[in-house]
């Protein structure tokens, strides 16, 4: 998957989570939000394949871009205390948050 793809996947999951805790109908059909959810599973099954009980690695820098932008809402002095692995964590935890409001 191209970053630039991957990017616009990210972007399309975020609107997509905005839009379901708002109460919005439904932006994307069934078969969408299927599509959806097995790229979430393509991205995060590496990742939690991984961890195998120790912290995520992103081995394909797949959830760089998404942890780059979650890292601009942690707090100056919190950000300093974490590295790389908070940033995955933090993005597979959005990614997970994605994942089940497309459940819903």
């Amino acid at each position: 998957m191209s970053p630039s793809s991957l990017s616009a996947t990210i972007n399309a999951l975020l609107s997509l989570t905005l839009a379901c805790t708002l109460a919005q109908p439904p932006l994307v059909s069934l078969s969408e939000t299927y599509e959806l959810l097995r790229v979430i599973e393509e991205i995060t099954a590496p990742i939690e394949l991984s961890a195998s009980g120790k912290a995520p690695v992103d081995i394909f820098g797949d959830l760089d871009m998404l942890g780059r932008l979650l890292e601009g809402q942690v707090e100056e002095g919190e950000k300093n205390k974490e590295g790389g692995q908070d940033r995955t964590t933090r993005a597979l935890g959005q990614l997970k948050v994605v994942r089940e409001a497309l459940a819903r």
